[in-house]
């Protein structure tokens, strides 16, 4: 045994033995931080610690043998160095082997190419027009005609159009239209420019195929303003009858033209360029720009729906519950001028969610869907409309196919992250934020909920990492504290720090912006009965849907729901109704409740 020992210090491997194991663990531990710096998935830190444990015996056996040769006069003498530059090539070997998966992992910030298979025939892109007038603050107005032919030509029920969000990702990227056609997976994609000067205006479109890149269709119109309503039909009669003669029938016709005139149809495109940038305040800008449409031209069905969209995302997702009385009026004038329309139709649907109306809002939902089952629009309707009545299948497969019509879209790629951990399916769950996130890397509603599932997959070092990343959120906004921070110390068993969060966002609480029955849930994780049932009376009394699916919850204990002030609330007639309505609208959507 001393033999062997002295060997060992001889030959200079416990000098090699040391050196490795710093530089692997300075290594590792920087793959670890920066796992957690841009939330890498777990298996780049495993594939660290496992390359640093297979390089240890490669280190040692290279130093053996490296020595056995120098004392066989194989190689010169050399000087102390060996054993560390030894060390190096070792730890060398453990920087390959740790970047190798991250060479492959995507980079943020990259083209997003989802494999989503062949192409339906008919199917379409829109991608946005160039803006040629040379003045950056026109580019509303080429981006807004891009856009309402993509509205345009989603009437058509034939048609799988990519929505808005997807086609205009690739705005100011030089992108080949092939490349663009297999990431959207679309079979045609749709380019054109605008040259607007005064009331006059120049439309150049062409239709391109998105799998051999040669041009299918093109044509120029120079048209006054006044004529841009009928030019839009024309262009998209033209691509349907480009696409196949039996789609040519089926593309609805616009509104006359005379509805509006070309200074509020500017207007009108200025309010779409601000709700596109999908944020309260240009949310806000774009009703206040909606609304002066609906003045100027109150026979324009399009800008009543529009200013009653506007409002009814300020009130479901930044909860200025009361703009729900206007949001409905816009809406129902828009159906009294359009029985057609859409977006009015999603309005109303969501308004009567918020009533807990629910057979008027599966009524809604039934129109649209008889108009165009094929819509992004009423395929994300009716996976709220499924989410809000239980029906988590059907939810999942509307967003599912909404997905593939908006597959760089942040919010399809979330939901169904969502969906994957509300099922217990947490690796699915984390693949699917982790799209989300190529796509909008700085999000924190995807970065909480990436650290939730974490949580969830007893990831706690990694979910530890990504908590200290959002630490401004968390300090910022008590009720973002409800996600991942209590996950988190209710995993660890820290009850007092849980039990404080709860309390932070009870006293940080304002009933027009909801979320009491995310605050009983924390409560009732706590075993905190009493005020867990508390604020659940307070969600009853706000109507907040998310009541409705507390007994769902996989985290709901049997205590909760044995509880005879639980079973009241849930005998109240309201509730009652909901239970009801479920089965009828298991029935719509084609399966059992």
């Amino acid at each position: 045994m001393e033999n062997l020992l002295e060997t060992i210090r001889r030959r200079g491997l416990d000098r090699v033995g040391i050196g490795y194991a710093v530089a692997a663990w300075a290594i590792i531990q920087a793959t670890a931080l920066a796992a957690g710096a841009f939330a890498w998935p777990n298996w780049i830190s495993q594939a660290a610690i496992v390359a640093g444990l297979v390089g240890f015996p490669v280190a040692l056996a290279s130093a053996w043998v490296f020595a056995v040769h120098k004392e066989q006069g194989h190689v010169r003498p050399t000087s102390r160095g060996d054993a560390t530059i030894l060390a190096g090539i070792g730890a060398i070997c453990v920087v390959i082997a740790a970047a190798l998966p991250l060479g492959l992992w995507p980079k943020t910030g990259s083209n997003v190419q989802p494999n989503l298979g062949t192409p339906p025939a008919a199917s379409i892109a829109v991608l946005p027009f160039a803006n040629l007038s040379g003045d950056p603050k026109k580019l509303y107005f080429s981006d807004g005609i891009a856009d309402q032919l993509i509205n345009t030509l989603s009437q058509n029920s034939a048609l799988h159009v990519a929505a808005r969000t997807s086609s205009f990702a690739s705005e100011n990227k030089k992108q080949d239209v092939k490349a663009i056609a297999r990431s959207l997976n679309v079979r045609s994609v749709v380019e054109g420019s605008v040259l607007g000067d005064r009331d006059r205006i120049r439309i150049a479109v062409q239709l391109v195929d998105g799998q051999t890149g040669f041009q299918v269709w093109s044509r120029s119109y120079d048209r006054d303003l006044s004529d841009i309503l009928v030019v839009q039909d024309s262009i998209a009669r033209e691509i349907a009858a480009a696409l196949g003669n039996h789609l040519l029938v089926r593309v609805a016709k616009t509104q006359d033209a005379r509805t509006i005139n070309p200074q509020s149809y500017r207007l009108f495109l200025q309010g779409r360029f601000f709700v596109a940038r999908d944020a309260e305040a240009d949310y806000r800008r774009a009703a206040d720009i909606f609304k002066q449409v609906t003045v100027r031209a109150p026979g324009y069905a399009n800008g009543f729906a529009e200013y009653g969209s506007a409002l009814i995302a300020l009130a479901s997702d930044y909860g200025d519950n009361a703009v729900f009385p206007q949001a409905e009026a816009a809406a129902r004038q828009a159906l009294s001028l359009d029985s057609r329309n859409l977006l009015a139709l999603r309005t109303l649907m969501l308004v009567s969610i918020a009533k807990w109306d629910w057979l008027a809002a599966a009524d809604r939902f039934r129109s649209a869907r008889a108009i165009n089952p094929n819509s992004y629009g009423v395929l994300h309707s009716q996976s709220v409309l499924a989410a809000t009545m239980n029906l988590p299948q059907q939810d999942f497969e509307a967003e599912k196919r909404a997905a593939e019509l908006d597959p760089l879209s942040f919010v399809a790629q979330y939901n169904l992250g969502v969906w994957y951990f509300q099922q217990g399916r947490y690796d699915e769950a984390v693949a699917a934020q982790q799209k989300a996130l190529l796509l909008q890397p700085a999000n924190p509603a995807g970065r909480d909920a990436l650290c939730s599932n974490e949580v969830a997959r007893h990831n706690l070092r990694v979910a530890h990492r990504m908590l200290a990343n959002l630490a401004t959120l968390y300090a910022s906004e008590p009720g973002w504290r409800m996600g991942c921070p209590l996950d988190i110390a209710l995993a660890e068993g820290r009850s007092t720090d849980a039990r404080k969060i709860a309390d932070q966002a009870a006293a940080a609480y304002r009933a027009s912006e909801g979320g009491a029955t995310e605050i009983g849930s924390a409560y009732r994780r706590l075993g905190a009965l009493d005020r867990a049932i508390e604020w659940y009376e307070r969600a009853y009394a706000a109507r907040e849907r998310s009541l409705l699916l507390v007994p769902s919850d996989r985290q709901a204990e049997p205590t909760l729901l044995a509880d005879l002030r639980w079973k009241a609330l849930w005998a109240r007639p309201p509730i009652h109704d909901w239970e009801v309505a479920r089965g009828e609208v298991a029935k719509l959507l084609g399966t059992r409740a």
